[in-house]
């Protein structure tokens, strides 16, 4: 043999070894451990009863602030969430409000709501359920 420089390094440190025998199953129990605390969150969350949007309409409507200063916008989303809410019934009242709206609503220069139509739109909101 020969005795070279090399050779006197091998012998000095010896051949590492890595342990790979335990790192895929940490990893595929880390995985698994994961995905099913992802699934039981998915599903606590999907268990939940979800509001209807007729629901929700409601809230936004109940929500919907009626005094002060009345703009176009605030009329335009009570009309949205009120045929939300209505969801294609009919309604007389709900009507009459549109009806008496027709003057304050798709003008640049409208002039501000009536109180009486405000104190109706207020009213009608109260009568809901």
């Amino acid at each position: 043999m020969h005795d070279t420089a090399l050779s006197k390094l091998k012998d000095i440190m010896p051949d590492s070894v890595i342990h790979t025998g335990l790192l895929l199953p940490v990893i595929v129990l880390l995985l698994l451990l994961v995905l099913s605390v992802a699934l039981c969150l998915y599903r606590r969350n999907q268990n939940k009863p979800q509001p209807t949007p007729q629901a929700v309409a409601l809230q936004h409507l109940q929500a919907l602030d009626w005094h002060g200063k009345i703009d176009r916008e605030q009329l335009y989303l009570f009309t949205l969430h009120t045929r939300t809410y209505l969801d294609g019934r009919e309604d007389p009242a709900f009507e009459n409000i549109q009806q008496s709206l027709q003057p304050y609503k798709y003008h640049p220069d409208a002039p501000l709501a009536d109180k009486t139509v405000i104190e109706t739109i207020a009213r009608y909101i109260r009568g809901l359920s």
